[in-house]
């Protein structure tokens, strides 16, 4: 047995809605199940101007071409996946952008307008993927500079502590100088 609504029909037994046609339903459509869209879902605006789909919406995926334009805080409660050379872009002039260059294999942190690239916080740490010390900064504390991740330059209250071996092109000192061991000089 079927029933007629506006140009659907309800098929009782394996309860499908078949549609020829446009069908309107006047109220709220409660659905258990998935609701499955073989076309384009409008949703018609009751502001006059942007779609309004309600404040809650769930779904498994959603895929949307084209832009979407987001008013007010987005939540992500997982990964972001872009894919390679995908920008995240910040600005009203795309002054920083983030991305992967699957050309070279590099991932880029880029300011593009011309102004400064600053990164603060109350430690800075540059590692390597296995957690090996490039460079360490600590807030109202010492820089210290890495190599194979052995500390090899420091800065400290009174000026830099370099462990190892010292070369330079050319030494300029302007004050006192101590040593405490054994100096050696060329034949100049």
């Amino acid at each position: 047995m079927a029933i007629k609504i506006s140009n659907s029909t309800i098929v009782d037994d394996s309860r499908n809605i078949v549609d020829a046609g446009i069908s309107t339903f006047v109220g709220v459509g409660t659905f258990q199940n998935d609701l499955y869209v073989g076309g384009t879902l409008h949703a018609p605006s009751l502001t006059g101007g942007a779609t309004f789909i309600g404040d809650d919406v769930t779904t498994r995926n959603l895929s949307v071409s084209g832009v979407s334009t987001f008013q007010g805080n987005v939540t992500f409660q997982g990964n972001v996946d872009l894919g390679d050379n995908d920008k995240l872009i910040f600005g009203d002039d795309d002054d920083l952008e983030i991305f992967h260059n699957s050309s070279n294999g590099n991932t880029i942190i880029q300011e593009t307008t011309g102004g400064n690239l600053v990164v603060r916080g109350s430690n800075l740490y540059l590692e390597s993927a296995d957690y090996e010390n490039f460079f360490r900064g600590v807030a109202n504390g010492a820089v210290t500079l890495y190599y194979d991740n052995v500390a090899k330059f420091d800065t400290t209250a009174d000026g830099i502590d370099v462990t190892g071996h010292t070369e330079t092109d050319t030494l300029n000192v302007s004050s006192t100088s101590t040593f405490q061991s054994h100096v050696s000089l060329g034949d100049d």
